[in-house]
């Protein structure tokens, strides 16, 4: 299962309604729980959306990754210093990132940082 669909299961970029909502503009928290690789989320209890926010915050914690506000300067900074190649003329400047212009980027962070 490719981990855009393993993400989606869980509900982790999707929405309760299996919607993904691609022109809604990401938080820093859901590009946070994104960014996480999914198997940390399997557990044997529901969760909420504070376990999965405190989940990914503390992984990423571990790769000295936080981000505050997701714009994409910050977001290219997390890539910069993980060594993961974006074309930075997607995100570069921009205040507001919608969920569509980062899933690449999500993408290759879930993978760098499991």
């Amino acid at each position: 299962m490719s981990l855009i669909l393993k993400l989606v299961f869980l509900q982790v970029i999707a929405y309760k309604n299996n919607t993904f909502a691609p022109d809604r503009i990401i938080t820093a928290d859901e590009f946070m729980i994104m960014c996480t690789k999914p198997e940390l989320f399997m557990q044997n209890k529901k969760m909420t959306y504070k376990d999965l926010t405190e989940i990914a915050r503390k992984n990423a914690s571990k790769e000295n990754i936080n981000l505050k506000v997701a714009n994409g300067n910050e977001m290219l900074n997390i890539a910069s210093k993980l060594g993961i190649d974006i074309e930075e003329n997607k995100l570069k400047d921009k205040e507001k990132v919608k969920r569509i212009e980062a899933i690449e980027l999500i993408a290759k962070i879930s993978e760098k940082v499991g």
